[in-house]
């Protein structure tokens, strides 16, 4: 059987390894965002934060799809039909105060 401090050891392990997944898993959606914004004002002409009052609030599979729509649609219209309706589709990410990415 484990001591305490081998069990409080074993918990703090644990609780660092789900708050790394965390971290990682914000660290990928910001670049995910980054890259989305920046391909967007290249292809489309508009300002980088054009589309961030609705891209900061979305999780990082909703910014994936909307990255591969960003590469099929062939215009600004059509992307932003293809962003209301997806976003129409998906609740709002549960920590939706992030601030804009500045890149």
């Amino acid at each position: 059987m484990p001591t305490i401090a081998e069990q409080w050891f074993e918990q703090g392990r644990q609780e660092g390894r789900l708050e790394g997944r965390e971290e990682g898993r914000e660290e990928g959606r910001e670049a995910t965002l980054t890259l989305l914004r920046r391909f967007l004002a290249m292809r489309f002409g508009v300002e980088l934060d054009h589309f961030d009052a609705v891209l900061i609030r979305l999780d990082l599979s909703t910014l994936t799809r909307l990255s591969d729509v960003a590469f099929e649609v062939k215009t600004l219209a059509e992307f932003e039909t293809r962003l209301a309706k997806l976003t129409a589709d998906t609740p709002p990410q549960a920590n939706s105060d992030r601030p804009t990415v500045d890149n």
